[in-house]
């Protein structure tokens, strides 16, 4: 089975054979691929189906192609900056579509609702810890105290990548404005105890009155 394919970062393939030639490009996506896999058969995904999505679709995956384009000549620094983009990247579709469905009217109730129910079934308490602070007509708050991908990315020796995944949400939720808007001023990969998450109603507030 070719897990990377299978991946929601197979899209770096393409962007590795750009950036870096054809024939390094193939030999960098071939080694991620065979690093995967191995990456996969030695993983514990903590008897839960949501942190294995996120370590089968992003976490390792990214580790795989950060570790292939060091064993075939490129600096750490190069690999994190390159990775850093394609997470981006990434996060500006998600962007888009969250600007689409802003059209939408009750926009900031809807959010809610996404939100948390994306959190009740897709980040567990086996991977986060998260801490709610405000639900209500103007505010969706949480403090997450603990992180599957720092905690992943630390102990396979490359905490750096998590830093660009962090900065992701801020793109993705960027389209949301301004009907409503994301507030961040802390991050786990940052260096605080804990990632602040805060989703403001626009109509009824700014970030100027929370910042």
């Amino acid at each position: 089975m070719d897990h990377l394919k299978r991946s929601k970062l197979s899209f770096i393939k393409n962007d590795c054979i750009t950036q870096f030639g054809a024939t390094e490009g193939i030999k960098i996506s071939n080694d991620a691929s065979e690093m995967l896999t191995e990456l996969l058969e030695d993983a514990g995904f903590r008897n839960s189906k949501a942190v294995e999505m996120h370590m089968r679709q992003f976490i390792f995956p990214e580790i795989a192609f950060y570790r292939a384009m060091q064993k075939n000549g490129i600096g750490k620094e190069e690999a994190c900056r390159f990775l850093d983009d394609e997470i981006q990247k990434r996060a500006q579709r998600s962007s888009k579509r969250f600007r689409t469905f802003s059209r939408l009217p009750w926009f900031f109730p809807i959010v809610k609702w996404v939100i948390k129910k994306a959190m009740a079934y897709g980040f567990p308490k086996e991977g986060w810890k998260t801490e709610w602070k405000e639900d209500n007509e103007n505010e969706l708050a949480m403090n997450m105290h603990s992180c599957l991908y720092m905690e992943i990315f630390t102990q396979y020796g490359c905490p750096e990548l998590c830093k660009a995944n962090c900065e992701s949400d801020v793109t993705i939720f960027r389209g949301m404005e301004p009907k409503v808007l994301f507030v961040r001023t802390q991050t786990i990969s940052g260096g605080a105890d804990f990632c602040n998450f805060r989703y403001l109603n626009g109509k009824t507030m700014s970030k100027s009155m929370v910042e």
